[in-house]
């Protein structure tokens, strides 16, 4: 199975129309069926990642990481210095995924939900 990963072009929104339009995309292609995405945004200058998916069929194969190297080297060409992500708790590959990238913790969230009054 040959992988590609291009940074987003306007005619990639037919085959990627479910993906959040955020301006800083990368798409991966598998065999050139669309298989995955990282997009992310510019929030008060660091480059953070709102979105990152493979498709189910496509997993294990290498392609969430080839999609966060991209952007990587995208948002290093853009002159940001520095990206972030929010793992799930739970989310061992995504955590994985991240880490192998050279991405470190830096900061835990608790939250508790309330219930309305």
């Amino acid at each position: 199975m040959q992988l590609r990963i291009e940074r987003w072009h306007p005619s990639f929104a037919a085959q990627f129309s479910d993906v959040a339009k955020y301006p800083f995309r990368v798409v991966g292609f598998a065999d050139s069926v669309p298989a995955g995405s990282i997009g992310a945004e510019d929030a008060g200058g660091a480059l953070v990642v709102r979105h990152h998916f493979v498709d189910e069929g496509f997993r294990n194969l290498g392609l969430g990481g080839m999609l966060l190297d991209e952007l990587v080297l995208l948002g290093a060409e853009l002159g940001f210095q520095r990206i972030e992500a929010a793992v799930p708790p739970g989310d061992r590959i995504a955590k994985l995924t991240y880490e192998s990238a050279k991405f470190k913790a830096v900061r835990i969230v608790l939250c508790r939900e309330l219930l309305p009054g």
